[in-house]
């Protein structure tokens, strides 16, 4: 007899493998409608779908089970060429794959998984309409298998059998997978025992494998192959127990997938934390940081070995343990870009539009806070693409186009940034649109409008209540989105810009730091106060003789091997008056944004530090020049320099 089992504690991680094959349910739906013939992606669904059926049924969530197993019918009608995956039939997936999601949301925030009326009732039609077309042609033949009796195979439930189950290494939770297989177990047999325990497996002892001794009823060996078909399962085994396991009936040969799982990719251990605690350790290494650099300034001023032993000791390790805080809070881009194909698809579907989403270089690691904050300003982007950019079928025909259009992301590292390009082959931006709409709005005179460049007129797009749009929909027309996506990139540190042909179509361009943490810098002097600038935007450092520094009307610029770079002195960008030393020799750094490259005029350079970053208080961020500040190794602030601002990005 089971004992009643409390699973609430395994909720977090019904939720995050739920999320994780509804995932692989919708990208494999959005290549299935590309790819209508191709059954394996049926098969890639199936297998997700049951996952999240035999998770939710040992979670006891019956609404979560009753529409998994609907939609599992629809994908095995399909798979079976019982009904064609055609529109009607993909949107009764996606409906059932976004009740789902909502459940599955609903159980994540503790509130009860409440039933969708006629949800069940539409999946089971959409299983099942061609075959009612079918039976409807062959009514008139008279159907002689009626009074035939399906044929089942004989089955002594009184038989005692044992099943052997053992799970691949990369299994992070195995009392939740033997769970699972214990309440599959139990709806086709009577369950004798298992070893280990059920209050062993609840009280989440550590093992590899385990034995279930039971008596089969009808079903018993579906279950069984269901069972060798979950995922982190190695090896299944059914036989007698009066018998050597090595005489146990073969379900799944345990060698032969662990075989195929070292050839594809090596099994590795993996331990879920949350975001929470890593966020703490963090915490914790850059105060480390700040203690480590206070000890290496220390050990400089003493002459004593065997401090500067321990100090160099503490650095080297100081350094590893920060290296590998910051690797395990990076996160590959296409976890925020795994979610856009299918609202890419929806809004097209809803205009009448065909449209291409392609994304390169989704491996590309960013900080976890990092990735938190684009999705947004992607998801903006990619709306403006779809509604404002990709024409319809007609209009890509007069013109030339194929009738699909091409929305693509391509990602790639820069020094210290990603830059991530948005683009599309749509009609591009209408510039004289845009001045109609800020003459009309009151934000620009008429004859301003006329005379302004093509970049000022983009830069309209990014004020509030702005749109192009005459009319609002569920997509756009408020003017709300490319405002949210300039100030979530640039409270990032970073920076967007737009270039755009007429009818060629428009990229936006987002520029983005790898991590908000901890960064390489090199501390300055500028009138006895210590900034920093972050390494990844110096080129090199000069010190040039005051002969060397001409003027161009009103420009200072020196020249260095060849290349002419503007001069911009940062006491006078700051507003400090200038030293009234005697010195002949002008220290600068020479830094690059993008395509800009100029001479910053300092008072010193001191060196190369690894910093902590701070934010500033929101009244100080519009601060031009001024991203952040850190703590020093002597217990001084810095701040640290914005050189996008500085030079006019």
């Amino acid at each position: 007899m089971q004992k009643d089992i409390d699973l609430a504690k395994y909720s977090k991680l019904f939720v995050a493998e739920s999320r994780e094959n509804l995932r692989t349910l919708n990208e494999t739906m959005i290549e299935l409608e590309t790819k209508p013939k191709d059954k394996s992606l049926v098969d890639v669904m199936f297998r997700a779908c049951h996952t999240i059926k035999g998770m939710a049924g040992m979670m006891n969530f019956k609404v979560i089970t009753d529409i998994a197993h609907a939609l599992e019918g629809v994908l095995n009608a399909v798979r079976d060429d019982i009904v064609e995956p055609t529109d009607e039939v993909a949107e009764a997936i996606f409906r059932g794959l976004d009740a789902l999601e909502g459940r599955v949301a609903s159980v994540e925030r503790g509130e009860d998984v409440e039933e969708i009326p006629g949800l069940i009732e539409g999946l089971r039609i959409a299983a099942s309409a061609k075959a009612d077309k079918k039976r409807r042609k062959k009514t008139v033949k008279p159907i002689a298998v009626k009074e035939k009796a399906p044929k089942e195979p004989a089955r002594a439930a009184a038989v005692v059998s044992g099943v052997y189950i053992k799970f691949g290494r990369r299994c992070a939770f195995p009392s939740a997978r033997a769970l699972v297989i214990l309440k599959d177990l139990g709806k086709v047999a009577n369950i004798v025992s298992s070893a280990p325990s059920e209050d062993e497996i609840d009280q989440e002892h550590v093992f590899e494998d385990f034995t279930v001794t039971l008596e089969p009823e009808k079903g018993f060996d579906n279950v069984a192959n269901r069972i060798a078909a979950m995922p982190d399962i190695d090896e299944v085994r059914v036989g007698s127990p009066d018998k050597p396991m090595k005489d146990w009936r073969i379900v799944l040969d345990g060698g032969t997938r662990s075989a195929k799982t070292t050839a594809d990719a090596p099994a590795v251990q993996t331990v879920k934390v949350g975001m929470d605690k890593l966020d703490e350790l963090l915490d914790d290494v850059s105060e480390l940081v700040i203690a480590r650099s206070r000890l290496v300034e220390r050990t400089m001023s003493h002459d004593d070995t065997s401090l500067d032993e321990i100090s160099t000791h503490i650095d080297k390790l100081t350094s590893e343990i920060q290296a590998k805080v910051l690797g395990i809070r990076m996160i590959p881009l296409e976890a925020v870009m795994a979610r856009f194909p299918r609202m890419v698809r929806d809004i097209a579907k809803d205009q009448g539009k065909q449209v291409e989403f392609i994304v390169d270089g989704g491996n590309i690691e960013l900080d976890r806070t990092v990735i938190d904050r684009i999705s947004d300003p992607i998801m903006h982007i990619l709306r403006n693409c779809v509604d404002h950019g990709i024409e319809t079928e007609e209009e890509r025909t007069e013109t030339g186009k194929r009738k699909r259009g091409l929305i693509r992301i391509v990602a790639s590292k820069q020094q210290d940034h990603v830059l991530i390009e948005i683009s599309d082959d749509g009609r591009g931006i209408d510039y004289d649109g845009i001045k109609r709409k800020a003459v009309a709005k009151g934000l620009i005179a008429q004859d301003h409008g006329d005379s302004m460049l093509a970049r000022d007129l983009l830069d309209l797009l990014f004020k509030s209540g702005f749109s192009t749009k005459d009319g609002v929909s569920e997509v756009s027309g408020r003017g709300v989105g490319l405002d949210v996506v300039r100030k979530n990139v640039e409270e990032l540190g970073g920076s967007v810009m737009i270039s755009s042909s007429e009818g060629a179509g428009t990229t936006f361009s987002l520029w983005l730091p790898f991590t908000l943490a901890i960064i390489d810098a090199m501390l300055i002097s500028i009138a006895d106060q210590t900034y920093a600038v972050p390494m990844g935007v110096i080129a090199e450092s000069h010190r040039f003789d005051s002969g060397e520094i001409k003027q161009i009307r009103t420009r200072e610029i020196v020249q260095l091997r060849g290349e002419v770079l503007p001069v911009i002195r940062m006491r006078a960008f700051f507003g400090i008056p200038e030293a009234s030393d005697d010195d002949d020799k002008m220290s600068v750094l020479v830094v690059q944004s993008r395509e800009r490259r100029a001479a910053l005029a300092v008072d010193d350079l001191i060196g190369h530090q690894q910093i902590v970053v701070k934010s500033l208080d929101s009244r100080l961020r519009r601060v031009r020049g001024i991203s952040g500040g850190t703590i020093l190794g002597s217990g001084k602030i810095a701040l640290i320099l914005d050189v996008d601002s500085i030079l006019g990005a």
